[in-house]
C-alpha cells in the first residue's frame, strides 16, 4: 500500500513539474533546500533513516527535478527492514532523471542485489563500468560478484578488476593484498610480488608480528613457490586487517564500513541554484549560525592551533586546541571529545601538558597500531605524544635537537636550529600525514669556500642522519 503511495505523489510531482529539467529557483527556497538537505544527510549520519526520508521528501517537494532527492531518500530505504520496495522506486527514479552518474547506478545495483536481481545489477555495473573506469566503488563490487560460485564466478576478470583498482589507487592496502591473493591463487607470481613490494613501499611500519611473514611471502614469489605464498600471504592479509590502513582501504572500495556498502549522494545533479539578483550582486543562500556555547567550546579563547582527530577511536572527530596565554608566551593544552556533536573537555586526565609556546602541531598514527599520536612542536621542547589505550591517555616521547631555537614559522612550515645545522620541518597535511625533514644547510657555509662547502653539507646530512634514527 505504502508502495502506491509513492507512485501516485511522484506521478503528481511530475505531472506539475513536466517539461522542467531545471527549475528557476529563489533564495528563500534554495535555502530551505539546502536545510532539507543538511539534515537528511546529518539523520543518514546518525542512521536516523525514518527522520532522514521525510527530509528527503520535504526536499523532492521543492525541487521534483533534481535526482539528490530521490537517491538519498532510497539510500535511507536500503538502510531500513521492509523498505526495498520504496528503495526501488526512488532509486529508479533518480536514475531517469540522473542516469549517467555512476553513484546513484551503484545504489540502485545495490537494490537490484538485495531483491534477488544480481545478475541485473552487474549488468548495470558493467555499463557502469565502461563509462566510468575508474569508478572504484562500482569496479570492487563487480570483483565481489565475480568470486561469487553461484552468481558468475570469474577469477579472471575479478583478478583483473582488482588490477585496474590498483592502479586507480596505489595506495590502498586492502586492494593490493586482495589482489596478491587472487593472483597468487591465479598463477601470476609477478603480479603478486608487485602487490606485495607495493605494500611494503606504502606502509610506514609493519607490524612487529607481520614483519617476517611478509619477507617469506616476497621470498616463496620470487622463488615461484606459489603454495608456500599462498600461506603466508593469507597470514599478512589477515594480520593487517585491524591496521587503521586496511580499514580505511575497505572504506574507500565499499563507500562506509556497514553491512550495505555505498554512501549517501552529496552533490546536486542539475539543479540551477540562484546566484546574482537584479542588482548584480551576490544572494545569500548560505547562513550561519554561532552555537560554540551550546556544543561546549565557549571556555577556548586565543586558540592558535587546532588538530582535528578521532581521538577516543568512536567514529567522529575530536579536537587537540592549543591556546596562548595573554602574554603569548605560554601554551596551554586541550582535549574535546565529541559526543553527538557536544564537545566535552577531558584535558585533565590525558597527560599531554608542557611548558613554553606551542608553534604548530598534527596528528597521526606513528606507531600504526591504530590509535592517533600527536606532535606538538614548541619553541622550549617539542614533543611527541604516544596514545597509550588505556582511557586514552598521551605519554610525551623526546625528540632529540628538536629544543632548539626557531628562526622562523608560518603555516606548516617551521625553520630551527640545532646543532649549527638549518633544520627545515615541513608538516605535509595529506592522508599520509608523515613529517618531511630537510637540511637546508650549514650556518657557517661559505659560497666562497667550495670545498669548505662540500663537507659542510656532507656534515648537515650526518647530522640529519642522526637525528632520523633517533626520532625513528
Amino acid at each position: 500500500m505504502k508502495s502506491i503511495k509513492i507512485y501516485i505523489i511522484l506521478f503528481i510531482i511530475f505531472f506539475i513539474s513536466a517539461g522542467c529539467v531545471q527549475q528557476e529557483m529563489d533564495a528563500d527556497s534554495f535555502n530551505k533546500l539546502l536545510s532539507h538537505r543538511n539534515m537528511g544527510l546529518a539523520y543518514l549520519e546518525e542512521e536516523r533513516y525514518t527522520d532522514a526520508v521525510k527530509e528527503f521528501m520535504s526536499f523532492i517537494n521543492i525541487a521534483p527535478s533534481e535526482a539528490f532527492g530521490y537517491a538519498n531518500a532510497g539510500w535511507a530505504y536500503l538502510q531500513s527492514p521492509g523498505k526495498l520496495d520504496s528503495a526501488q522506486i526512488m532509486l529508479e527514479q533518480a536514475m531517469k532523471l540522473s542516469p549517467d552518474n555512476p553513484d546513484i547506478a551503484f545504489l540502485a545495483a545495490k537494490m537490484y542485489e538485495l531483491t534477488n536481481r544480481t545478475i541485473k545489477a552487474i549488468e548495470l555495473l558493467e555499463n557502469t563500468k565502461n563509462k566510468y573506469p575508474e569508478h572504484v566503488l562500482t569496479l570492487y563490487q563487480l570483483y565481489e560478484y565475480y568470486l561469487q560460485p553461484n552468481v558468475a564466478l570469474d577469477l579472471k576478470k575479478a583478478e583483473e578488476l582488482l588490477q585496474r583498482i590498483a592502479e586507480t589507487v596505489p595506495g590502498n592496502v586492502a586492494a593490493q593484498l586482495k589482489l596478491a591473493d587472487l593472483s597468487i591463487k591465479n598463477g601470476h607470481s609477478e603480479t603478486a610480488l608487485f602487490s606485495m613490494e607495493t605494500v611494503r613501499q606504502i606502509l610506514p611500519a609493519i607490524p612487529t608480528d607481520a614483519v617476517s611473514v611478509i619477507n617469506n611471502a616476497i621470498q616463496f614469489l620470487r622463488e615461484d613457490d606459489t603454495s608456500q605464498a599462498m600461506a603466508q600471504a593469507l597470514m599478512f592479509h589477515n594480520l593487517l586487517k585491524s591496521t587503521t590502513y586496511y580499514k580505511s582501504g575497505i572504506t574507500e572500495l565499499k563507500g562506509n564500513s556497514g553491512p550495505i556498502p555505498g554512501s549517501p549522494i552529496y552533490h546536486f545533479m542539475s539543479l540551477k541554484n540562484p546566484k546574482i539578483d537584479k542588482q548584480g550582486t551576490m544572494v545569500p543562500v548560505v547562513q550561519f549560525v554561532d552555537i560554540t556555547d551550546k556544543i561546549g567550546l565557549s571556555t577556548i579563547s586565543r586558540a592558535n592551533i587546532v588538530v582535528p582527530g578521532d581521538y577516543d577511536s568512536d567514529g567522529d572527530e575530536d579536537l587537540f586546541i592549543s591556546s596562548r596565554s595573554v602574554t603569548g608566551s605560554i601554551s596551554r593544552q586541550f582535549i574535546f571529545t565529541n559526543d553527538n556533536g557536544v564537545f566535552k573537555d577531558i584535558s585533565i586526565n590525558t597527560g599531554i601538558n608542557h611548558k613554553g609556546q606551542d608553534i604548530s602541531a598534527l596528528t597521526a598514527d606513528y606507531d600504526n597500531d591504530g590509535y592517533l599520536d600527536i606532535l606538538v612542536l614548541n619553541n622550549r621542547r617539542s614533543r611527541l605524544y604516544k596514545m597509550m589505550v588505556m582511557g586514552h591517555l598521551w605519554i610525551w616521547l623526546t625528540l632529540p635537537g628538536l629544543a632548539s631555537k626557531v628562526i622562523a614559522s608560518k603555516q606548516n612550515l617551521l625553520i630551527m636550529i640545532w646543532k649549527e645545522i638549518w633544520i627545515c620541518l615541513l608538516l605535509l597535511n595529506r592522508p599520509t600525514n608523515y613529517i618531511g625533514i630537510m637540511v637546508m644547510g650549514h650556518l657557517q657555509m661559505s659560497l666562497k669556500n667550495p670545498v669548505r662547502l662540500v663537507n659542510q653539507c656532507i656534515a648537515a646530512i650526518c647530522y640529519l642522519a642522526i637525528l632520523m634514527m633517533m626520532v625513528m
